[in-house]
């Protein structure tokens, strides 16, 4: 059984490149892809995703507004959204908006430390680029090792 799941974000090779790194990571993922908030909804329209993700810095009107709108939809599938700001206002107008989860691309070390924190307060998975290629190259070479402090993903190793 494939795990659908749709890629919205405005650069071809950001999306290409995400669905690339989880197809070599996770089997049985199939990937849909739109550029705009008005190329999601009409994928949106015509399937059903199991996973959205979305770039909070879409043009137009954004990537929150995106969220709303796939929110009232009737089967509205998870909402991961990424961002490269650090900004903890955009960060809780995206969970208010309805997101699921986040994923902090380019925030660098300075937040690692607050990942865990950012998970109780906002009870949202939170992830960050380098606890997930520590857990990726655990998970590669069968290391099962629990890390506290940094995020569920790696508290938990599954």
């Amino acid at each position: 059984m494939t795990r659908p799941i749709l890629l919205v974000d405005d650069h071809a090779a950001i999306r290409r490149g995400i669905s690339d790194i989880l197809t070599a990571e996770i089997d049985g993922l199939e990937f849909g892809f739109a550029g705009s908030e008005a190329e999601a909804m009409n994928a949106l329209g015509s399937k059903t995703w199991e996973l959205v993700t979305v770039d909070l810095n879409l043009p137009g009107r954004g990537g929150l507004d995106l969220i709303r709108n796939i929110k009232g939809l009737n089967r509205a599938p998870k909402i991961l959204v990424y961002t490269m700001h650090s900004e903890d206002q955009l960060v809780i107008r995206a969970l208010r908006a309805g997101a699921d989860g986040i994923y902090m691309l380019g925030t660098g070390w300075r937040c690692l430390d607050i990942v865990h924190l950012l998970e109780e307060d906002l009870q949202v998975p939170v992830v960050h680029a380098v606890p997930a290629r520590v857990w990726a190259v655990q998970k590669r070479l069968h290391i099962r090792q629990k890390v506290k402090g940094f995020g569920k993903l790696l508290e938990e190793m599954p």
